[in-house]
């Protein structure tokens, strides 16, 4: 999964790179944090900005600031009038044709953003502030009262309502005149609050229990039910049905909350925020975009026209078009001189996630959960699994000389014709050794386990160990992760140091008999464990190496003398899954941002760009439970914003960095795993922070 903007800094030492990646956007979604409606419009707060729709099908990319497009996490909506929260704080009088920059609340932490005819609303988990001046000053309001914490927070009205520790806050019109309604239980966390009149839903996920009142709080109802555990909880109304998204569940109810039936029993995505427009339903997600029904909730199908797509975990060619595997949602392809994706590959609702997709000999194949092989017969449009019960767990496809071959404990090869597997003897060693990856050129197969290296005539049979340690003595302890024969030289990616997963690169110019480090220039990985190294191409005599690695993107060499420099310009984004190629240009599948594109001439005309020494940042202590103090010793934090995620990629602050050495509060967090991310037009760099009170 996954998930963000990340990557080295790029110093330019000789001429500019002309060329850069452009967007070619992509099937299927994009990754929505925050969902609003009005009357008018519906706006989704994605990874790659705000969008704005007037029927929920086609959507157009909002410009809080002319010439940038960051990720928006927060939408306060009353009217026409609109506050949204990106790296800063924007107003809009008129539905979001037109915005300016207001100032920003000094809370650490912005959780949401609600707006009365009174003031504007921001909160954090401890405070609020309030602006009745829109946006030109904030005020801090007296709550929270007696400590309390503040988990959400709703209008209705003209009324603000608070959820917190056993009871719902409301202020009518003043922000700092607050009243309690007790929810019959001191102990139950208000994390959903809806409020309509008189009726009142309370959800509290951490003691699985769903309250109800008929009377503005004065009787309630509860039940307790282990479905009302979950992260992503949202209730809402569409005309007199009333609908809970329960993370990867819908259900709704006709009769005011007494009883709630399964709107579909096959919604796998996460919803994050749902809401009303007309007649139809909208769900924000995290890997399909926005979903609509407009059968209440009986269906529910893509509405993502102009919204970039989700994650592409491989791309590859078939039939002189592009075809992305979006990881959980579906196949498509992009043919040259075409506008939009196209779906005859969607047909694949019985994935629940893409492991790989390779074209061999002009077929076109896929795997799944790590255990199940589809081949696409292009003439009924359908997708047929292949793999059978002897199948325990699939790992990459492989095109060995035009033959798919698959490793399921040892080597598989598919015959069409035949229409059957068969043990793929060429590349089995024995029963005592798994050959785990194998590469090949036009004289040798090599193939490796995770600790040793064997390679084979192309004719013949006997498989031969290359050892490793001899030539290079100082990795005795290490594990192989990839192998890549690459025109006449030889690459292999290794860890060798299991705590602290470092990475080395190996190469040999001799077919495996002696080896060298490869690593000029190669960036310094973070979080290598997380992820790693990928896959190595070779292209027009240079050799490109990417992985699913935040921090890594796409690099590049030539193959007559390796010196690494990055190759990253344009991309939103340095976590590339995979990439493929034409006569022309180099494609790659991102995470959360879709297929992108760049010129096979820009290899030749990029610059030598050396990519930085992430140690001029310090981040201490870590883990911390009451700060994070962030230290820069070479670069100049002019023009860098810095971002505080959780482990799902959720963004808990974005800022501006205000100064070499600064502080950021986690004292509001709980405990868990966290990313701070420092980026700016040349720079992308991550660390994990880990918060423990």
């Amino acid at each position: 999964m996954k998930y963000y903007l990340i990557a080295g800094l790029m110093l330019v030492l000789s001429m500019k790179s002309i060329g850069q990646w452009e967007s070619l956007n992509g099937p299927d979604g994009g990754l929505i944090r925050t969902l609003k409606s009005n009357d008018k419009y519906l706006f989704a707060g994605s990874s790659a900005g705000l969008f704005r729709s007037s029927d929920g099908k086609a959507w157009d990319l909002v410009q809080l600031k002319q010439g940038t497009q960051d990720a928006c996490k927060a939408i306060g909506i009353n009217d026409n009038i609109l506050v949204a929260f990106s790296l800063d704080f924007y107003l809009s009088q008129n539905n979001g044709d037109t915005w300016q920059p207001i100032s920003k609340p000094p809370a650490q932490i912005i959780l949401d953003i609600v707006i009365t005819d009174y003031a504007i609303y921001a909160c954090s988990f401890t405070d609020l502030w309030y602006s009745t001046d829109y946006g030109e000053s904030w005020q801090l309001s007296s709550f929270p009262i007696d400590s309390a914490n503040i988990f959400c927070i709703t209008s209705d009205h003209g009324r603000v309502f608070i959820g917190s520790t056993g009871k719902v806050y409301v202020s009518s019109s003043d922000a700092d005149d607050w009243q309690y309604i007790n929810i019959g239980n001191t102990e139950a966390q208000v994390h959903n609050l809806f409020i309509e009149d008189s009726l009142i839903f309370v959800i509290d996920p951490y003691s699985s229990q769903f309250m109800r009142s008929i009377d503005f709080g004065q009787h309630w109802l509860v039940d307790e039910d282990p479905r009302w555990k979950s992260d992503y909880i949202q209730i809402i109304r569409l005309q007199d049905i009333y609908f809970i998204s329960l993370e990867k569940r819908i259900i709704k109810s006709i009769n005011r909350g007494v009883s709630w039936t399964d709107c579909e029993s096959k919604f796998y995505e996460v919803a994050t925020q749902m809401v009303p427009l007309d007649t139809s339903l909208f769900i924000g997600t995290f890997y399909k975009g926005v979903m609509r029904s407009e059968d209440y909730g009986t269906s529910f199908y893509p509405s993502t026209e102009g919204i970039p797509c989700a994650s592409v975990g491989n791309i590859t060619f078939h039939e002189d078009a592009i075809i992305a595997a979006s990881d959980y949602n579906g196949i498509f392809d992009f043919k040259p001189g075409n506008q939009l994706w196209g779906q005859q590959y969607n047909d694949t609702s019985f994935f629940s996630y893409f492991d790989d997709l390779l074209e061999v000999n002009g077929s076109l194949y896929a795997s799944s959960e790590s255990k199940y092989v589809y081949h696409f017969d292009d003439t009924s449009q359908n997708w047929d699994l292949i793999s059978d019960s002897t199948f325990s767990t699939v790992g990459k496809l492989n095109n060995y000389f035009d033959t798919l071959v698959v490793y399921s404990d040892g080597f598989k090869a598919w015959k069409p014709n035949l229409q059957k597997w068969m043990e793929f003897d060429a590349l089995n060693f024995d029963d005592t050794i798994k050959l785990q990856n194998f590469t090949y050129n036009t004289n040798f197969v090599f193939g490796c386990d995770s600790h040793q290296l064997f390679r084979k005539s192309i004719v013949g049979n006997d498989w031969i160990r290359v050892l490793l340690s001899d030539t290079i003595p100082l990795l005795s302890n290490y594990r192989i992760q990839g192998i890549y024969a690459i025109a006449n030289k030889l690459f292999i990616q290794m860890v060798i140091n299991f705590d602290s997963q470092e990475y080395r690169i190996l190469m040999s110019e001799d077919q495996g008999l002696t080896w060298n480090f490869a690593e000029d220039g190669f960036p310094e990985l973070q979080f290598p464990w997380w992820s790693g190294l990928g896959s190595m191409v070779e292209i027009n005599s240079y050799v490109l190496s990417t992985g699913r690695n935040y921090s890594l993107g796409v690099v590049v060499s030539s193959l007559d003398k390796i010196h690494w420099y990055s190759f990253n310009d344009g991309l939103p984004s340095l976590s590339v899954n995979d990439l493929a190629y034409d006569d022309e240009y180099i494609y790659a599948g991102l995470t959360f941002y879709g297929v992108w594109r760049r010129k096979i001439s820009d290899l030749e005309i990029s610059s030598t760009e050396t990519i930085p020494d992430h140690k001029s940042y310090q981040f201490f202590p870590n883990p911390t439970s009451t700060y994070l103090e962030v230290t820069n010793t070479l670069m100049n934090a002019d023009n860098l914003d810095y971002l505080l995620t959780d482990v799902t990629g959720r963004i808990i602050k974005i800022d501006k960095i205000p100064d070499t050495n600064f502080k950021i509060d986690v004292s509001e967090l709980p405990n868990g795993i966290y990313f701070i991310m420092i980026y700016g037009a040349n720079e992308r760099i991550v660390q994990k922070i880990i918060v423990h009170h």
